[in-house]
């Protein structure tokens, strides 16, 4: 190879085999664009709630394992058919939910007045206010699980 081709080989090669510091953290753009503090924290306290789940259920169960067996046979007497219902209609929705989202943002694209206007201050403040209800419902439902109130 001349001298003129070597430099370029080589940075070809730089550019494939070791990982550039301007290509390390593409990632942060796409995570950083996405992340939202608040749906964070959600699902965080959805995984406490869990944990705190798992615990109650550790305690429940203890170690005994008659007692173990017992109560898992009366737990599918009690909860087996609404499981089975439960997981036909979640299947469904998991299905058709995001088909009908997709089909209702199709709807909003070629409405250009429609867009204009869901993308006012208006629009977009009662947005939030929508959002941020839902998020104070789950944590209310949340607060009254905790309390022993409510067991949603």
């Amino acid at each position: 190879m001349n001298n003129d081709t070597t430099p370029k080989v080589a940075d070809l090669l730089n550019k494939y085999t070791k990982p550039s510091k301007r290509n390390v953290n593409k990632a942060f753009i796409n995570l950083s664009g996405g992340y939202n503090k608040n749906e964070f924290q959600k699902e965080l306290q959805e995984l406490q709630n869990e944990y705190e789940k798992q615990e109650a259920t550790s305690e429940k169960f203890g170690h005994d394992s008659e007692q173990m067996l017992a109560q898992s046979k009366q737990f599918i007497v009690e909860n087996g058919d609404i499981i089975t219902e439960q997981a036909d209609r979640l299947q469904f929705l998991e299905m058709e939910l995001p088909k009908l989202i997709l089909e209702n943002k199709k709807k909003i694209e070629i409405n250009k007045d429609l867009i204009e206007l869901l993308d006012s201050e208006e629009y977009v403040d009662i947005t939030s206010k929508m959002r941020s209800m839902k998020t104070s419902i789950q944590k209310l439902k949340h607060f009254l699980v905790q309390e022993g109130i409510h067991d949603f």
